[in-house]
């Protein structure tokens, strides 16, 4: 590290000169945006010689030691309002100040204890990190793949419509449409899926149909009966005078289904090939989308008294047996990237971000301060990420799913769980008794088929600031945060999580729950941490403490893990027996 040899601002100009020949650029961005700051007056584009005899002259005047990298900036973009300079003609100079910077702070320079001075609270600060994992290698999101969901929209055939005409483009894709509308339906009536299920089971269904119809490049050859033949192979014995034809014409009807299927597997196995699918649990959800449409298409000819599940459909057989035979799905996590203290120290820096109403700083000049009202949307924003965050870490953390479709009244209720059944907050004559609990109805969960209704109250845990949980659900609930975010688009629903530009439901956004946790984590420690591995890196910090079966057997049924513990001990104890221990050693945890 170089030791200090100038003060003045003309000095490390000229000593960064000397040093970088190359780059006249840098010495162009200081005279044109950073010293009129210090009052250098410019009439043109181009400084003319007297002018840049005066730049000299004031930085000669200006102790660059007693600026941070921050004042500098701050002058920087003061110019660059005043001039009313767009973003994009901004790039360039400030990419220039900010290398001159660099160079300083490399020769130590610049006064680091200004930072602390003249920053707002580092919490607040969107860019600054808690905690730094930057240098981590962590695995980058893979290149998108080609777009080819089947669009239903008329404008994306121009080519089929001067071939074919607009008419009958429109009357095909009605087809198609009608025809994944009956699919959908099916499957959430007769098969009893979740809509959303449902509605991913169809996303998928249209990527088949578009790789379909870049094969065939004609609508009328795109549909569910162009990926599933449908092959009748009843026979009726009655309807043939001998024997032996009755066999031949059913020998015909099952050879021709069994082709049929050997084409359907061949051809979705070109498809892994050539789109690029080697990840067995992306291929098992295609067969299961493929299952889907088999079901639907044979509902009517599979012999209900005879077979429970298709069993007697010569496609659902093949699918099935393509599904059993796929390599096992590597479900190790190897890398958890933070201990369960680095997960409670973020969701610390989010409770601040919520608590700052205003922030407070020294101007450049060190002679006022300037305090910032915070718009209330941000704030509101700020609040809801960090009762985000709540959520996984009060609790042992559930499933995205759980926290997305919290409800205000169905899943998050308020009041007290008693006997004699639940008594809501508005009749609760001792308003000190209420407490806040998810209940799920087996519907509502992954592996509710097994835990059934469950239960769970929320921890009105204690932070550091003697503030509790419940007081910021009470204050996003009761008092009007939540209702900030709603008026933004002017939307009402009871979706206890909303949109933070678009007021929407988070239950009618995809993925809106594991965004905004990769993106908490990413701002705040540089890693975009999604929920679950935020669940491994929970299920392996109690591994490592000192607990007792039953916390651990505790643990796993508040994460809804494995069915078979459910089995196993759901019905041993009753609902309450099993949570009990699982909220003490969240207790446990908090203390330390």
């Amino acid at each position: 590290m170089a030791t200090k040899s100038y003060t003045t601002l003309y000095e490390a100009i000229k000593k960064f000169n000397d040093l970088h020949q190359d780059k006249p650029q840098v010495i162009s961005a200081i005279n044109r945006y950073l010293l009129p700051s210090f009052g250098l007056e410019i009439a043109g584009l181009r400084l003319t010689k007297a002018e840049q005899e005066n730049a000299a002259k004031i930085a000669q005047e200006i102790n660059v030691q007693k600026y941070s990298e921050e004042n500098l900036l701050n002058r920087v973009n003061d110019t660059f309002k005043k001039n009313q300079l767009s973003k994009s003609k901004q790039r360039y100079p400030l990419s220039h100040i900010k290398n001159f910077n660099k160079f300083l702070k490399e020769n130590n320079i610049l006064n680091p204890e200004l930072e602390s001075i003249n920053s707002p609270p580092k919490y607040y600060l969107k860019s600054t990190k808690v905690i730094d994992k930057s240098y981590i290698e962590y695995p980058k999101n893979k290149k998108r793949k080609k777009t080819i969901i089947l669009s239903l929209n008329t404008h994306n055939y121009e080519k089929q419509i001067q071939e074919k005409g607009e008419k009958i483009v429109k009357k095909e894709l009605k087809r198609i449409s009608l025809e994944l509308n009956n699919l959908n339906k099916f499957m959430t009536d007769d098969l009893n899926n979740r809509k959303v299920s449902a509605s991913k089971t169809v996303q998928e269904i249209k990527r088949l149909l578009g790789w379909l119809f870049l094969e065939k490049d004609d609508l009328s050859k795109v549909g569910l009966c162009s990926l599933i033949k449908v092959i009748d192979t009843r026979v009726n014995y009655f309807d043939f005078d001998k024997i032996n034809d009755y066999y031949i014409n059913k020998g015909k009807l099952d050879h021709e289904a069994r082709q049929a299927s050997i084409k359907t597997i061949d051809w979705l196995k070109n498809f892994f090939y050539e789109y690029g699918v080697p990840n067995p649990s992306t291929r098992i959800i295609y067969i299961n989308a493929l299952l889907y449409i088999a079901k639907f298409l044979y509902k009517d000819i599979t012999d209900t008294e005879e077979t429970d599940n298709y069993e007697d459909i010569h496609i659902v057989r093949r699918l099935r047996l393509l599904k059993r035979n796929l390599p096992k799905p590597d479900k190790k996590i190897k890398d958890l990237y933070f201990t369960w203290e680095e997960i409670l120290k973020v969701r610390d820096a989010l409770k601040a971000n919520a608590d700052t109403t205003y922030i407070t700083y020294k101007l450049w000049n060190g002679q006022r301060i300037k305090k910032q009202k915070r718009s209330k949307v941000v704030i509101a924003a700020d609040l809801m990420k960090f009762l985000i965050l709540c959520f996984f870490t009060v609790i042992p953390p559930d499933r995205s799913r759980t926290i997305t479709e919290l409800t205000i009244g169905k899943t998050l209720k308020h009041g007290l769980k008693t006997e004699n059944g639940f008594i809501k907050y508005e009749k609760l004559n001792d308003k000190t008794l209420a407490k806040y609990y998810i209940h799920l109805q087996s519907k509502d969960y992954k592996t509710g088929d097994a835990y059934g209704e469950f239960w769970g109250v929320l921890p009105n845990i204690a932070f550091a600031d003697k503030t509790t949980f419940y007081n910021y659900l009470d204050k996003w609930l009761y008092e009007g945060w939540r209702q900030v975010l709603l008026e933004v688009k002017g939307l009402d629903h009871d979706s206890v999580l909303v949109g933070i530009k678009s007021s929407k439901a988070f239950k009618d956004m995809k993925g809106r729950v594991g965004n905004t946790i990769k993106w908490i984590f990413k701002t705040k420690t540089g890693i975009p941490l999604n929920p679950h591995r935020l669940r491994h890196i929970f299920r392996s910090h109690v591994d490592n403490l000192d607990i007792t079966p039953k916390e651990s057997e505790s643990i796993a049924f508040w994460m809804h893990h494995s069915e078979l513990m459910a089995k196993n001990v759901y019905t041993i104890k009753s609902l309450e027996q099993k949570l009990s221990p699982g909220l003490e050693i969240m207790e446990r945890i908090t203390n330390t």
